[in-house]
């Protein structure tokens, strides 16, 4: 899901889960959860709804566990089923793991099978360390929020505030298959419509440098300029990846945005560099490691 101000400006993204008829577990990035919460606390207000909104951060751990061999690690750990006809992407079930209630969401932040676990606070060590035990075979290694900002890098995922601005909208980041066309109302709806009309102005893409490249490369924010003229700006970068070479994502011009275009990228002490316009995914475009 993604949310918007009046504006149609991208406040916040994240997963909403339908538990029951009644009953939606909502997440957001972790440093946006404050925020949100006070917008949906706002809006409940200000439309009179009848809903009761509890900010539960506090009271779940939440681990990811993801890689070719997480299914198989989780199967020793709970009695969902997970084949993929089960317990498809973007699924979420309800059960226990390690004999500790918990919630199993089908995400993929960082383009692999995966899943993220929710359970109690209290139970969190424990069913931390139970996921480290069943893997052992599997050489299962805890990584870190670098690791994972690395990845989702690779996989083309978005961070709200840092791929994205107090200016950005769905239709400039790839998230317009997120906007609700059939609801009647939402938050920047009318902002969106009247946008529909206007040509985007920059749009994100991925960004890459060669095999080998030892050159300097150029800090988050760093400016694109073409023909004397700022076409763009550098969103996230990363110098050492599991593909090879160094990459990163921008957001740019649409003139610029074809796969394959050079763009010139101005990097400390006023030098430049030469980078490569790619596909945003550059990571298993298809999602065949997610199945």
């Amino acid at each position: 899901a993604v949310a918007l101000d009046e504006s149609g400006v991208i406040i916040e993204d994240g997963v909403v889960a339908r538990l029951d008829d009644d009953i939606y577990y909502v997440t957001a990035t972790s440093s946006g959860a404050e925020g949100f919460y006070r917008d949906l606390q706002r809006w409940a207000l200000i439309w009179g709804l009848n809903v009761t909104i509890i900010n539960a951060t506090g009271q779940y751990a939440a681990m990811n566990i993801a890689g070719p061999n997480s299914r198989a690690i989780m199967e020793q750990l709970t009695d969902i089923d997970l084949s993929p006809d089960a317990f498809p992407y973007l699924g979420v079930r309800q059960s226990t793991v390690a004999d500790a209630s918990a919630m199993l969401l089908r995400v993929g932040f960082v383009g692999e099978l995966g899943y993220e676990v929710h359970v109690p606070v209290s139970q969190g060590m424990h069913v931390w360390q139970a996921i480290l035990e069943a893997g052992k075979a599997s050489d299962v290694q805890p990584f870190g929020t670098e690791a994972q900002r690395l990845l989702r890098m690779e996989k083309g995922h978005i961070i709200i505030g840092h791929d994205t601005d107090a200016l950005t909208t769905p239709f400039e980041v790839e998230l317009e298959w997120a906007i609700g066309k059939n609801k009647p109302f939402f938050v920047g709806q009318r902002s969106l419509d009247a946008m529909r009309k206007k040509p985007v102005e920059r749009t994100l893409v991925g960004i890459s440098w060669p095999k080998g490249y030892a050159g300097p490369l150029p800090e988050e924010c760093h400016l694109m300029i073409e023909q004397g003229k700022i076409v763009g700006r550098v969103t996230s970068v990363a110098g050492r990846t599991t593909l090879g070479h160094p990459l990163g994502m921008a957001l740019i011009h649409p003139d610029f945005a074809t796969p394959g275009t050079g763009v010139t990228v101005r990097v400390d002490g006023g030098a430049t560099s030469r980078t490569t316009v790619v596909e945003l995914h550059q990571y298993d475009p298809k999602n065949e490691r997610q199945a």
